[in-house]
C-alpha cells in the first residue's frame, strides 16, 4: 500500500532539502502525474479488485436485473477481463466493454460500480436504500475477502489466528446490539443549525440527555431510552427538513482496532494520491496531518501518549516538511522548521532569544539559500 511505503521509507530520512534527498525512483513513479492531465480519481482508482468479493457480485447482480434481457454471467466475465488488464482508465474501459450488454444503461451502472465500497453500511439491516446502497449489509459480509484485506496491512501472525467462523458470529452479534443503543449521529449538518434546534428536533422521539458536537457538521445525540434512539433512526421524517443530513446509530456496529486502522489507512492513501495529483493543496495537507494523528491515537495507547508526545510532535513536523517538499510551499516549510527548532530548544530547559534566532537561521538556510 502506498501509505505504508510512505511511512517506512520517508519518515526515517534525514530532514535535508537538497535534490538528492528527493531522488527516489519509487517516489518518482508514484508522483509522476502531471497537473495538466486533470485526472479524475474516481475513474482511475476503484475498490473493484480480483478476485471479486461476494458483496460485489451481489451488487452487480442487483444492478443487472434492472436491464431487460441482460446476461449476468457474461457481464461478470467481461468485468473480470477488463479489471484483469488493469487499464489506465477503468471507467472508460468498462463502459466500452459493457455497452453491448447494457445498452443505454451502461453509463449509470458503470458509475455505480466505480463507487462500490466494501464497507459495512451504517444503517445495517435497517437500510432503506438496499436497491441503491453501495455499501455492504450483514448478509453480504465476505469473510474470506476480509481476511485477505487484513493480511495486506497486518502481520501473518495475526491473520493466521483469524477464525472466519468466529468472526461471522461476532458480526451477527454486533448488529443485534443495536437494540440496546441510545446514541444517534447526525452527519452533514449545515452550519445554520445549532444545539437548540437539534435538541428540539430529537426531543420529538423521546427524552434527550445530551447533544454533543463531534465536528463542525457532525453531532451526537444521547437518549435516555434505546427505543427513543431506534424510533429516530427508523423514522422516515427528514432530519430538520434538510435531506442532506444523515442519521445512524453511533455504536451499533462495534468495530475492532484492526478494522478502524484499515479504514484510516485507506483514507490516508486517498489523501496522499489526491495531493500528488493536484499539487499545491493546503486543505488536503491539513487532512493528511489530521488522519495521521488519528492513526497514531489508535496505535499508541492513551497511557503511553504522554511519554511519546515529543516523538509525536517531531513525526508530525517531519510529515509536514516531506509534504511541503512535494508541493514546493516554502512558507509552510519555514513555519514547520521554526516549530521544530522551538521543540528541540525546549528539551534543553534553558531558552534564550539568541538560541532561537541562531537555530531558526541555521534551519531556514538549508531550505532557502539566502545570505543572512
Amino acid at each position: 500500500m502506498f501509505q505504508v511505503l510512505f511511512f517506512k521509507k520517508y519518515t526515517q530520512y534525514p530532514l535535508k532539502m537538497d535534490k538528492t534527498w528527493f531522488d527516489d525512483e519509487t517516489w518518482k513513479m508514484e508522483s509522476s502525474t502531471s497537473e495538466k492531465e486533470n485526472i479524475d480519481l474516481n475513474k482511475t482508482n476503484s475498490n473493484i479488485k480480483l478476485p471479486f468479493c461476494e458483496a460485489f457480485l451481489l451488487f452487480v447482480q442487483r444492478e443487472v436485473k434492472k436491464v431487460p434481457d441482460s446476461n449476468y454471467s457474461q457481464i461478470i466475465k467481461a468485468i473480470e477481463i477488463v479489471v484483469g488488464t488493469n487499464p489506465a482508465n477503468l471507467h472508460e474501459a468498462l463502459v466500452i466493454n459493457l455497452q453491448p450488454f447494457l445498452n443505454e444503461q451502461t453509463q449509470p451502472i458503470v458509475s455505480k460500480l466505480m463507487l462500490f465500497k466494501k464497507r459495512v453500511c451504517r444503517d445495517g439491516p435497517n437500510c432503506t436504500r438496499l436497491d441503491k446502497c453501495i455499501f455492504m449489509h450483514p448478509n453480504q459480509n465476505d469473510q474470506k475477502n476480509t481476511k485477505k484485506r487484513k493480511n495486506d496491512v497486518f502481520t501473518n501472525s495475526y491473520t493466521s489466528n483469524f477464525n472466519s467462523d468466529n468472526s461471522s458470529a461476532s458480526n451477527n452479534k454486533r448488529f443485534k446490539e443495536e437494540e440496546k443503543q441510545t446514541e444517534v449521529i447526525f452527519n452533514r449538518v449545515p452550519e445554520q443549525f445549532d444545539f437548540r434546534q437539534i435538541r428540539e428536533y430529537a426531543s420529538k422521539f423521546g427524552t434527550v440527555k445530551e447533544v454533543k458536537s463531534l465536528k463542525e457538521d457532525k453531532f451526537l445525540i444521547k437518549f435516555r431510552h434505546a427505543d427513543d434512539a431506534k424510533n429516530l433512526v427508523l423514522s422516515k421524517d427528514i432530519v430538520l427538513g434538510d435531506p442532506q443530513i444523515k442519521k445512524f446509530f453511533n455504536k451499533y456496529c462495534r468495530r475492532t482496532t484492526e478494522e478502524d486502522l484499515i479504514d484510516l489507512f485507506d483514507q490516508q492513501g486517498d489523501y496522499l494520491q489526491k495531493l500528488i495529483a493536484t499539487g499545491d493543496n493546503k486543505d488536503l495537507l491539513s487532512k493528511l496531518i489530521w488522519i495521521t494523528n488519528r492513526i497514531k491515537s489508535v496505535v499508541i495507547p492513551k497511557n503511553a501518549q504522554k511519554d511519546n508526545l515529543k516523538k509525536n510532535h517531531i513525526l508530525t513536523i517531519k510529515i509536514i516538511l516531506i509534504m511541503s517538499k512535494i508541493i514546493e510551499e516554502t512558507t509552510i516549510r519555514i513555519i514547520a522548521t521554526i516549530i521544530m527548532v522551538i521543540i528541540k530548544i525546549k528539551e534543553k530547559k534553558t531558552i534564550t532569544l539568541k538560541m532561537v534566532i541562531k537555530g531558526i537561521i541555521k534551519k531556514i538556510h538549508c531550505i532557502v539559500p539566502v545570505n543572512f
